[in-house]
């Protein structure tokens, strides 16, 4: 079982969960030397059971990002992502988080690149009855290998969440079959 995650999490109930969600996406100038990327996704779960551990909720999520080639072998991005998320129980809790990155990606050789990121991170929540804010620095340094059959990659993330800092190192490895495609990745996380 996963850090975080243990037997409590998981609820056996004879209720119905619906989901009803939408994805739109829009990329422009793939191809060029400027490519634009928006992605815009709202979700909606609501559950008929008695169980009052499951709550209903909404949530409408905005990225977008801006990638420029700076040079032949490195590319500059821009990002935002903004999410607001409400969870209906007793009470609404409502949380808005915002994210702002600026990257680079660059090739090393043809087949190994280097990504480096940093952002910018802030969640507010509001509980009904408190409000908190919390402001955190992100970032993501990866070293990508292409291989054949895929590729091969050591990432760091920190991440930012309403559970707090997570800063996570993992050894990836994405394979490409004739059949589909297989990702896994195994590391470390604290």
């Amino acid at each position: 079982i996963t850090d975080g995650v243990d037997l409590v999490d998981f609820t056996i109930n004879n209720g119905k969960r619906k989901q009803t969600g939408a994805d739109i996406r829009f990329v422009a100038g793939e191809d060029g030397p400027v490519v634009t990327d928006l992605r815009l996704r709202w979700d909606k779960r609501r559950f008929d059971s008695p169980d009052p551990t499951l709550t209903d909720q909404d949530r409408l999520r905005f990225d977008g990002s801006v990638r420029m080639a700076a040079t032949r072998n490195m590319d500059i991005i821009v990002g935002l992502s903004t999410s607001k998320t409400e969870t209906f129980d007793t009470t609404t809790r409502t949380v808005d988080e915002i994210e702002a990155t600026v990257g680079a990606v660059t090739q090393i050789n043809p087949a190994t690149r280097l990504e480096l990121a940093v952002g910018s991170s802030t969640i507010d929540v509001d509980d009904g009855a408190t409000q908190t804010s919390d402001h955190e620095i992100t970032a993501r340094a990866a070293v990508i290998h292409d291989m054949p059959n895929g590729n091969i990659g050591v990432v760091f993330d920190r991440n930012h969440s309403t559970a707090g800092v997570r800063n996570r190192l993992q050894l990836t490895r994405d394979l490409e079959l004739p059949s589909g495609e297989l990702g896994f990745s195994v590391g470390a996380s604290k």
